[in-house]
């Protein structure tokens, strides 16, 4: 369950009685400017459940982005335990090698 003074932030008001449902357009802005979710990324490769998991209140809100042109370097991303924070850290892991090097400004 969110605080309440989370939910503001991250829901979208409810419905016709309805649920609130979560805020996704930041995350829609940045695909739409060719950001990639690492962690979804890897779960469209793999199909692994686990990387899609909620990090905070039943929602996945934390996560990690970087530019489409790194996206064929990402090979690992993972959490970590919440002891230090009321928010996970989170980890990802790139092979460079995969990155091209014709065109650097496509990493800004």
């Amino acid at each position: 369950m969110l605080r309440p003074y989370n939910r503001g932030s991250r829901l979208l008001p409810s419905i016709d009685g309805e649920p609130p449902r979560a805020d996704r357009s930041v995350a829609q802005v940045l695909a739409d400017n060719g950001f990639v979710d690492v962690a979804r990324h890897l779960h469209q490769a793999t199909g692994e459940e686990a990387l899609i998991a909620p990090t905070a209140g039943g929602l996945r809100i934390d996560q990690i982005w970087v530019s489409g042109a790194l996206a064929p370097c990402i090979i690992d991303y993972g959490v970590l335990d919440h002891g230090a924070s009321d928010h996970p850290g989170l980890w990802t892991r790139l092979d460079l090698s995969w990155a091209a090097t014709d065109d650097v400004w496509e990493y800004v």
